[in-house]
This record gives C-alpha cells, structure tokens and sequence, in this order.
C-alpha cells in the first residue's frame, strides 16, 4: 500500500466515524456511525474518554500524520482529546489501532494470530478494511483496527 493513499483513506473513514449523522450514508454502504451502542460497535468517545490512538512508531510518516490529525478531529467535534501511543504496553480500555501491514508490528501480530482477516486487501492498492476485535491486545478490552 501507498503510504499517502493509506494516510487519505484512513483519516477519511476515521473522520466519517466522528463526524456522520445517524441514517447518513450511500445506499448500498456500510453504515458506520450510530448514535446507540449495539453489538460489535465501538465508542471513540465514551463520556469523558475518548479511546486511545495506536500507531506503530515505524510506520510511514503519512500514517503517523494521519494519527496526528485524528486525534485534533477527535478534539474538534467532541471537546475529548485522545491519546496518542506508539507503545502498545500502555493501552488500556479501548484503543484504535492504526497501521499499515509489513510496518506495525501490533497489525502483523494480529495477522499472524488469525484475530484480523486481511484477504480481502491482500495485494491491492489503495485500499483498508475496518474492524471491531475484542481484546486484541493484553489490557484492551475492544480495539478498532484500521
């Protein structure tokens, strides 16, 4: 994957995820953002917490960027200012995961743990898959891998 094409989409389903109305989305789409919690939902504010952003300190610097405006987006429409941690060891409660295959450790080791089906992007560009793994890592207990 391109670094700048990964660094784009991310940050642009991440910001859909913050700032979409309930019922707003393309036919056909996948709807993203709900006002209730339900099944395989995750909270990026909850409260006074907004959860915490992962990104491997390796990977490339589009991705890092992308983090960096993520958590300003988080800040602008929920008055929540998320943390931002390169040290998987620290992340606790709920935690988005951010990362490119072959530069994040953490996304290679959910690969490889079978907790993350990654088929469906396998050897094509400019492209990402979203989802909801419980307990991905030791002290998280949901994490949005992106």
């Amino acid at each position: 994957m391109r670094a700048a094409a990964l660094t784009k989409t991310a940050f642009i389903m991440v910001l859909c995820f913050c700032s979409v109305g309930r019922g707003v989305f393309a036919i056909g789409q996948a709807q993203y953002v709900v006002s209730v919690n339900g099944p395989g939902s995750f909270p990026i504010v909850q409260g006074d917490d907004a959860a915490a952003v992962y990104v491997d300190s390796k990977d490339w610097p589009g991705v890092i960027r992308a983090v960096n405006d993520l958590q300003a987006d988080i800040a602008r429409v929920t008055d929540r200012k998320a943390t931002i941690s390169s040290d998987a060891s620290t992340l606790a409660g709920n935690a988005i995961i951010i990362g490119t295959i072959g530069k994040s450790q953490v996304i290679d080791d959910l690969v490889k743990s079978g907790r993350i089906d990654i088929s469906q992007i396998t050897g094509k560009w400019e492209c990402f898959f979203l989802q909801v793994v419980p307990n991905p890592l030791p002290k998280v207990s949901s994490g949005l891998v992106i």
